[in-house]
């Protein structure tokens, strides 16, 4: 059996990443990693090693935006391919627009919708996966 693929999850607010880790926590072949600040998750994503596969991300953090998340990410060797995903309660049609333009490669809004969510991590996992066999 393969190592699981690693889920890093950046939020600062705890209900959102207690559901996350409920729905995740159904499924074997992921591991969730979590931060409650972006300084954390930068950390993680840094050192999680092969296994990330995925990044979500808050864009609401206390001490640093979710853009500034995945500019940083962009820059490390080990995270500046993977999808970074972000979720965030701002669900503005222009909020969402300007986070794909930024380069996210999925806005998710909350509440999550939760098959949609498992289907998005799913495809995105996937993606991954095929992304590092390539090379």
């Amino acid at each position: 059996m393969s190592k699981p693929a690693v889920i890093l999850y950046i939020d600062d607010e705890p209900a959102s990443v207690r559901l996350v880790r409920k729905v995740l926590s159904k499924r074997r072949d992921y591991m969730l990693l979590e931060a409650s600040s972006g300084e954390d998750g930068l950390l993680l994503a840094q050192f999680a090693g092969p296994e990330l596969k995925v990044i979500l991300v808050d864009i609401n953090l206390p001490d640093h935006s979710g853009y500034h998340i995945l500019e940083r990410c962009r820059q490390m060797p080990n995270t500046k391919d993977l999808p970074i995903l972000a979720v965030s309660a701002s669900a503005m049609p222009h909020e969402i627009e300007a986070g794909l333009k930024a380069g996210f490669d999925r806005y998710l809004t909350k509440p999550l919708n939760i098959p949609a969510f498992i289907d998005i991590i799913d495809s995105a996992i996937d993606f991954s996966r095929r992304k590092t066999h390539q090379e």
